[in-house]
């Protein structure tokens, strides 16, 4: 969301982040599953550049991660705190977008990225195809998936959903699916 007068794009933005992890691995032959919700807000500031946008944002982060059974090993269960530091950059051209995010946080150091590719129809719908990576000291996965973004909502909202397969690092893959809701 723009903060005050400034467009998203060329000016002051916060970001508020809510999401929920579910995923498993193994621990010494043991599968550990873990439920880690977590809440993110961060400030940045964006800049135009030529065909699109290049912006940073920092800002306190927060999940709690739940692990059963119990892996006494452990360094990301319970409740933390971290501070999240993020870059990302968007070009278009012609009727292409391309987007690329970059993040990590620090307390619990994990990160995550994703590479995006989307077409803009002539209904104004954009289709696309990501890449993602994500993980913490004791979890990584990579994701694929499909999206269909810039579902309107309103006169600045819009919606992206999106549907993919996740490779977890236990070998295993899961499907993902997500919501993202843009003002």
């Amino acid at each position: 969301m723009p903060i005050g007068s400034s467009s998203l794009g060329d000016g002051y933005s916060m970001r508020l982040w809510v999401d929920y992890l579910d995923y498993h691995y193994d621990s010494d032959g043991l599968e550990v599953r873990a439920k880690a919700p977590g809440v993110e807000a961060s400030i940045g500031h964006q800049w135009p550049v030529s065909n699109g946008t290049v912006g940073v944002s920092l800002g306190p982060s927060y999940r709690d991660t739940m692990l059963t059974p119990s892996d006494v090993k452990s360094s990301v269960k319970g409740s933390q705190w971290g501070a999240k530091f993020q870059l990302e950059a968007t070009n278009r051209v012609n009727n292409w977008q391309g987007e690329l995010i970059a993040s990590y946080i620090g307390g619990p150091e994990s990160y995550w990225g994703r590479a995006r590719l989307t077409y803009l129809t002539a209904r104004g719908l954009m289709p696309g195809i990501e890449l993602i990576v994500l993980g913490d000291p004791e979890y990584r996965a990579t994701q694929y998936g499909v999206l269909l973004g810039n579902i309107k909502l309103g006169t600045k909202k819009t919606l992206a959903v999106k549907l993919g397969i996740r490779h977890n690092s236990g070998g295993n893959n899961d499907i993902y699916t997500g919501f993202e809701f843009s003002f």
